[in-house]
């Protein structure tokens, strides 16, 4: 047999090929990219789609709770009577006691959130369990004719002893006697009011009146039947309604009591003019830092109810709580009723006076109210002097 020689390094064994790898055409590469562009588009769809549901149910959760009809299906005239001078406390409790709404703190918070608290009337109203909150309010805002209405106007910066004489004289109140006496005792009021609950929960024997500060100026509609208890409800109700959870999540943040605030405020609103109110705010912010005296002359002229701008030193010695030049700290209480810019400013003092540490003002204009701001006690010396001429020749031309 011939020989057969076999070279050396090589295998008799055919040897394997490896398959060769081929590159992607360029329609596999843009199947790849559109894929990848729509995968994104449908997994942010898929999310949107699961958050708008769980938001939704979240809705349908406290809609169904608090604001939907007490039931629906259920349209059986059920009477409701609201009397003239009701606040919207007595209003929302006899709509949740005719089963006509879920929630009677929903109701009045709903209420005071569209802001028509002051269009609400007495009247004898046929309501049903399956009416929404809003066609509620709207039978509510029916009520009686206008004929049976009058208006009066509580201005800023008011005292309860002056706001009383302004209602005999807009023919609101005959006298002043039963709404001073309530001025100085409210416990009717704390029941609905927490904030006036609160305050008769502290010493308050040394006011002189324990609503002062709490009866908010605006313009009210009222029935001409009203009583004095009736007006401070309405009153009550509008400070209730500005003392938004806001206003009082700040006040803890200054460490501030809704009293504290509201007796701040009231100097902020004796001392000037809206345009200054923030700046006076910061010179008392950073003098209770300080520990200072307020030394606020409006805290003096209340005590001797005066409006005399050149005080002298017997008058800033006058005992009583209320004399900030005597005692540190706020004073016993407001000094008058603030409106809600006086308010604000107390919460919100202007920070750049606050953080260049003004400490001082005084009246520099009397006419106009306009106010000169220091940083030092030499510089509100020298105001004083140069302005005191002024304050005397405006207390003679005002007979004080």
């Amino acid at each position: 047999m011939p020989e057969v020689k076999i070279a050396p390094g090589k295998s008799n064994q055919t040897s394997k090929s490896k398959p060769s790898q081929t590159k992607p055409s360029h329609g596999e590469t843009a199947v790849r990219s559109v894929w990848k562009v729509v995968r994104a588009i449908l997994v942010f769809i898929t999310s949107l789609v699961l958050v708008v549901g769980v938001v939704y149910q979240g809705w349908q959760f406290v809609y169904n709770r608090y604001f939907a009809p007490s039931d629906a299906s259920d349209n059986t005239p059920v009477m409701v009577s609201i009397s003239r001078g009701s606040s919207i406390n007595t209003v929302a409790s006899a709509l949740y006691e005719a089963g006509v709404v879920r929630n009677k703190g929903i109701f009045k918070y709903y209420v005071e959130l569209t802001d028509r608290g002051a269009d609400l009337k007495a009247g004898n109203y046929q309501l049903s369990r399956g009416m929404t909150m809003d066609e509620i309010i709207s039978e509510l805002t029916s009520g009686e004719a206008s004929s049976n209405v009058t208006t009066f106007l509580v201005t800023e910066g008011q005292n309860v002893e002056i706001m009383a004489q302004s209602l005999v004289r807009q023919g609101v109140l005959k006298n002043t006697d039963e709404f001073l006496a309530l001025c100085k005792n409210p416990e009717i009021f704390r029941e609905d009011y927490d904030f006036i609950d609160t305050l008769m929960n502290e010493d308050t024997s040394q006011r002189k009146y324990i609503l002062e500060g709490y009866l908010f100026p605006a313009k009210y509609e009222i029935y001409l039947d009203s009583t004095a208890e009736d007006i401070i409800r309405r009153m009550l109700d509008k400070t209730d309604s500005v003392l938004t959870d806001i206003y009082r999540s700040r006040a803890e943040e200054l460490d501030m009591s809704v009293d504290e605030v509201l007796t701040l405020a009231s100097l902020i609103e004796k001392e000037s003019k809206t345009a200054d109110f923030k700046k006076v705010s910061a010179v008392f912010h950073n003098r209770l830092k300080r520990d200072m005296n307020l030394e606020s002359c409006v805290t003096v002229q209340y005590i001797l109810n005066t409006h005399r701008l050149n005080l002298t030193n017997e008058d800033i010695s006058v005992d009583s709580p209320y004399n900030t030049y005597k005692n540190k700290g706020l004073p016993e209480g407001p000094i008058a009723n603030p409106g809600q810019a006086a308010i604000e400013a107390a919460l919100y003092p202007d920070e750049d006076f606050r953080s260049e540490g003004y400490l001082f003002f005084c009246v520099k204009e009397p006419t106009s109210g306009e106010l000169y701001f220091s940083k030092t006690a030499a510089e509100h010396q020298r105001a004083t002097e140069e302005f005191r001429p002024l304050w005397e020749q405006y207390d003679q031309s005002q007979g004080n």
